[in-house]
């Protein structure tokens, strides 16, 4: 069955009505509230998974281009020399200061 098909089973189930049963997806399938209790129950299934995986897609940074990597990587690099400098109090500001001067010093290879 088709998610259409198993929703369609559903709402008549719950709505009802005089030759509903005769409409279902279901209607030739013997012991039909058991076979389309596993499929609906399958369906649950599989939109809470493709929910989470969505969740966790929008919660990763969405870094775009291969220059922000890089630049990160950089950083990243920087602060970690920085913070076993004695003489330097802030690694961070002192990574990111390095790393702009060392971008801004060769713009045309940081530039698209």
């Amino acid at each position: 069955m088709t998610d259409k098909e198993i929703i369609k089973a559903l709402e008549l189930c719950i709505e009802g009505g005089d030759g509903s049963c005769t409409i279902c997806p279901y209607a030739n399938t013997p012991n039909c509230y058991d076979e389309s209790g596993k499929d609906i129950l399958d369906l649950i299934k599989r939109q809470r998974a493709e929910i989470e995986r969505l969740l966790q897609k929008t919660q990763q940074p969405q870094i775009g281009t291969t220059k922000e990597l890089k630049v990160i990587k950089l950083v990243e690099t920087e602060y970690e020399k920085a913070k076993n400098l004695e003489y330097i109090r802030n690694p961070l500001a002192y990574a990111l200061h390095k790393v702009w001067k060392m971008v801004d010093a060769e713009k045309g290879r940081w530039e698209e």
